[in-house]
């Protein structure tokens, strides 16, 4: 797969300086699928950047604001992060930033002198309790596919009610009928709460309805929600799973695994080719799931035996960083 690096537009570059022009802006780069390798036809342009907090801005509590902007006119987003929030998550090691740490000169937009001597000390965040990288693989793997199983529930439960034409009753009266209780649900279920009295509800996924609510309440409620939950994961009902959630997490894993083993993150990801076929759908959810186990499972003994130390060290880092934010000094 050939890199592509992505142009920006005379508008673009526009629209980015009015976003940031006020703030001293240490680090700005291209982010996102064309930093990864992983953009398809249409894909937005995401950047990153980092900026330092004045002085007023310390003193005054406001250092760990970000900022973020979108213009769907020119496909563009960008979010402006503080060098104390960036601090911060750098070390939790945090995606992001081990991301922005690793972006090869080509997709640096801009970057100042502290920049380079903030990437000299990027080993210092490796260790084997790296917070960000695992806990986003956890999240993302278990998060969306339960996401995806509360919307099958859902879509079910509104079909039902439609298919078999309940019309002008409660909610009581079709949880009673049988074509309700034929159904072995997980994230809907009945419920009674107790306070001066007591009152029964339909909990769908969290929301509770009570009663004594007419059927067509019901299945305007629930069309609302399902609307909420968006395509990305209606096509995750419709294919087994949410491909671009799931992606990210093999992603992620591919980067531990490239920390641990060889020091460096490289992008355009080595396994871009591999990934994208997730994100496209082309490879069968029992197999993802299998590769995030395995590869999970192998993260972890890699960690285990590593010599990197139990908890990432902060301190270059924050040695030269000061030395920019309070005395000026450039080295």
């Amino acid at each position: 797969m050939e890199t592509n690096i992505v142009k920006l537009s005379q508008a673009q570059e526009e629209w980015i300086y009015e976003q940031c022009g006020s703030k001293n802006v240490i680090f700005m780069s291209i982010h996102g699928s064309h930093l990864y390798g992983l953009n398809r036809e249409g894909s937005d342009i995401d950047i990153k950047a980092i900026y330092c907090p004045s002085k007023e801005d310390l003193l005054m509590g406001r250092a760990l604001k970000t900022y973020n902007k979108s213009n769907e006119e020119l496909d563009i987003e960008i979010e402006l992060k503080s060098l104390s929030s960036f601090l911060n998550s750098a070390l939790k090691a945090d995606t992001n930033c081990m991301d922005l740490l690793h972006t090869p000169d080509e997709f640096i937009l801009s970057k100042s002198c502290v920049w380079g001597n903030i990437v000299e000390c990027r080993s210092d965040l490796y260790s084997k309790n790296m917070k960000g990288l695992i806990g986003y693989i956890k999240t993302h793997t278990h998060k969306y596919s339960n996401k995806i199983k509360r919307y099958e529930e859902m879509s079910k439960l509104l079909h039902k009610i439609k298919f078999c034409g309940f019309k002008n009753c409660t909610i009581e009266y079709f949880v009673t009928s049988s074509e309700f209780l034929d159904f072995d649900f997980k994230y809907i279920k009945t419920v009674n709460q107790v306070s001066d009295h007591e009152q029964k509800y339909l909990e769908v996924c969290g929301k509770k309805y009570i009663y004594t609510w007419d059927i067509s309440q019901l299945v305007e409620a629930l069309e609302n929600e399902l609307k909420r939950y968006g395509k990305r994961t209606q096509a995750g009902a419709d294919t087994g799973l949410d491909t671009k959630a799931l992606s990210h997490a093999v992603r992620v894993l591919c980067e531990l695994e490239e920390v641990i083993t060889d020091g460096t993150i490289t992008f355009p990801l080595k396994d871009r080719e591999h990934i994208m076929a997730i994100k496209n759908g082309a490879i069968p959810l029992g197999r993802v799931m299998d590769e995030i186990d395995g590869r999970y499972d192998h993260c972890m003994e890699l960690l285990a035996y590593s010599s990197l130390p139990a908890e990432s060290d902060l301190s270059r880092i924050l040695t030269v960083t000061k030395d920019y934010v309070f005395f000026g000094r450039r080295h």
